[in-house]
Formats: structure tokens, C-alpha cells, sequence
């Protein structure tokens, strides 16, 4: 019974979570912002990434990426600063490492 009732309220909160990923990237479209609601994206977009340590030195050192200009402003303001999809996904690169890992331990 606990089960069940921790795997419903786990699943709602996992719902939440996928919808504040969406909206937050909202302002990836062609609309204009005031900078304070851009800076608010920024902010809120760091925590529905789950970017928990900025890594993108470390992604410039170890790849050996050129660097590229964003999209557009909006991309840029929201902190997506390259057009490289390893750079931008921040943390979770080494939460899917990790995973492969624990993969080949198991």
C-alpha cells in the first residue's frame, strides 16, 4: 500500500518536473524578453537541467570543440552560449557516464 502510494506521488512530481523543462524553454522562441524574465529563465533552466557543476570548461578542454555563436539571442540569454549539443547539456553527460559505467561493473 506504501508503494503505491509513494509511486503515485513520485510520478506527479516527475510529471511536474517534465512540464517546468518545457516551459522554461519556452523562450527559445522568436519572442521578445525583457532581460530580468531572461535572467529568471537562466536561473530556473539551471535547476530543471539539473546543471549542478558548470563543466563547460572541461567539455572545451577535453574535446577540443571550436568555439561557435548561439542560435540566436534568446538562446544565448537562456545560457545554450554554442550550437554543440555536449557542451549545452552540462551535467547530465557525466550522469550518463556514470550510468554506462555501472553498466559494465554490473
Amino acid at each position: 500500500m506504501i508503494n503505491l502510494l509513494l509511486s503515485f506521488s513520485l510520478n506527479h512530481i516527475w510529471s511536474l518536473v517534465h512540464c517546468q523543462q518545457i516551459i522554461v524553454i519556452m523562450p527559445t522562441f522568436n519572442v521578445a524578453l525583457p532581460a530580468n524574465a531572461g535572467y529568471f529563465f537562466r536561473i530556473v533552466l539551471q535547476i530543471a537541467s539539473f546543471d549542478i557543476i558548470d563543466v563547460d570548461w572541461y567539455y572545451r578542454k577535453l574535446f577540443r570543440l571550436p568555439p561557435t555563436e548561439p542560435v540566436n539571442i534568446n538562446f544565448n540569454m537562456l545560457g545554450f552560449e554554442s550550437t554543440y549539443y555536449i557542451s549545452n547539456l552540462g551535467t547530465l553527460v557525466l550522469v550518463y557516464l556514470l550510468f554506462a559505467i555501472l553498466i559494465l561493473f554490473l
